[in-house]
């Protein structure tokens, strides 16, 4: 009994327990940001950061489809590659 409660108070042990402590806190606050970006508007969600907006639909693009009126469907194929 009397070595078990020396480890626990060898500097390496408390040590550990801090490294422990702070890899929670930080995990902790990682999913609590995530909980409050998951519940931000899709307006906020969906920046385009590229250099030049490549993946920005333009004004003239939203002009032309709220003109459009005939139902579209959009199908992307994406190739995968097999190892």
């Amino acid at each position: 009994m009397k070595k078990i409660k020396e480890m626990f108070q060898s500097p390496q042990s408390r040590y550990g327990t801090y490294s422990m402590v702070i890899t929670a806190v930080v995990i902790a606050i990682v999913i609590v940001i995530n909980m409050i970006a998951g519940q931000l508007p899709d307006s906020m969600k969906s920046i385009d950061l590229s250099g030049n907006s490549l993946y920005e639909i333009t004004k003239t693009s939203k002009k032309l489809l709220k003109n459009l009126y005939v139902k579209s469907r959009v199908t992307l194929q994406r190739q995968s590659i097999q190892h």
